[in-house]
């Protein structure tokens, strides 16, 4: 028999949000050629382009400064929602890029908590 492992759920770290979907917006993302980034991946933005990417601390191009929260899973390129404020998440599902360390994760939190995501 096959066995089949089901990944996260768009949206599945999300626990609440402000009504009238005010904690979301919608922007253009980049995961890379053949690369997929799973709902609840925290997200920088590119400063030259506008585009949303993954949240790296060691970058300079913008994506070193939390920008918010994609709401579900995207491979390669497309606009996506995202949650950008007012918002309570689940930091079990939150997807940090791979290699960070404990500090850049709890440095990232805070600046998830400062654009008003509360993560539990």
């Amino acid at each position: 028999m096959t066995t089949y492992v089901e990944g996260a759920r768009n949206a599945e770290f999300l626990i609440s949000e402000a009504e009238h979907y005010r904690s979301r917006e919608a922007g253009d993302v980049n995961a890379g050629a053949d690369t997929t980034l799973e709902a609840g991946a925290i997200l920088g933005k590119i400063t030259a382009t506008n585009v949303l990417a993954q949240y790296d601390p060691a970058a300079n191009d913008g994506t070193e400064s939390v920008h918010g929260i994609l709401f579900e899973r995207l491979t390669g390129t497309g606009v996506r929602t995202y949650i950008r404020r007012a918002a309570q998440v689940k930091a079990g599902l939150l997807v940090w890029k791979t290699g960070l360390s404990p500090a850049q994760i709890t440095t990232g939190t805070a600046e998830l908590e400062a654009l008003g995501v509360i993560v539990r």
